[in-house]
């Protein structure tokens, strides 16, 4: 993995308005982006997750039609939320909705999905 010391010295321009931060592999990386929003004054927003590996799969599946992955979405997501608060960030992105609902009529084969639990035809979903 690219630390993010690197990945701010190849991608940031000083130009940059702001930046949406995802999916970051360390508090080390956390702190040095804050610390860079701090002293160039970046506005920011977050792409949620703010922290990699938190959660099975990228996004929560907080629609799910398994009760106990829903709930546990919902866990995830409030602590989530809790932890990146105090940031303050200017938004926070949520991918919607996940999993996501299909239409049955449409051919998907070329869709890709990490995991068939990313998603649900219309027709099993009440």
């Amino acid at each position: 993995m690219v630390s993010m010391i690197k990945k701010q010295n190849r991608d940031f321009r000083d130009e940059f308005f702001g930046i949406e931060a995802c999916l970051l592999e360390s508090k080390e990386d956390i702190e040095a982006l804050m610390n860079l929003i701090k002293k160039d004054r970046i506005s920011f927003g977050i792409h949620f997750p703010l922290r990699a590996n938190q959660w099975r799969l990228r996004d929560p599946q907080y629609l799910s039609l398994n009760d106990n992955v829903r709930v546990d979405s919902y866990n995830y997501m409030v602590n989530e939320f809790q932890y990146i608060r105090r940031f303050k960030p200017h938004y926070v992105l949520l991918h919607y909705p996940k999993p996501v609902i299909l239409d049955d009529n449409v051919d998907w084969t070329n869709w890709r999905f990490t995991d068939d639990t990313e998603y649900y035809y219309a027709s099993e979903y009440s």
